[in-house]
């Protein structure tokens, strides 16, 4: 139960606090959340915490299970850090999306 929860939480991550998914410019913007989830999850699985960290803004929040909501990238640092114990995350998107603003 505790790695699907750790999946959520990478994925709150990836959709609220990286600019890599903003800053595509062309192509079908689904693509770019995909490939800013493959690229996440890549440099999460090689375990050096400034390279998952390097995907967030410093005003971004992570919300993890059972915890607080780590804003910034020290906190969440602490929150990918207290998580590389529990083994190896692995997920496929099956579908992606990008919502209107505003």
């Amino acid at each position: 139960m505790k790695l699907r929860q750790w999946i959520i939480a990478g994925l709150i991550v990836l959709g609220f606090s990286m600019g890599a998914a903003r800053g595509q410019t062309g192509g079908d913007a689904a693509d770019g959340v995909r490939a800013a989830d493959a690229a996440w999850l890549k440099v999460y699985s090689a375990r050096d915490l400034d390279k998952p960290v390097a995907f967030c803004d410093e005003p971004g929040s992570m919300l993890a299970p059972n915890a607080p909501i780590a804003t910034g990238k020290a906190a969440i640092a602490k929150v990918i850090a207290s998580n590389f114990p529990y083994g190896d995350l692995l997920w496929h998107a099956d579908s992606a999306r990008r919502l209107p603003v505003g």
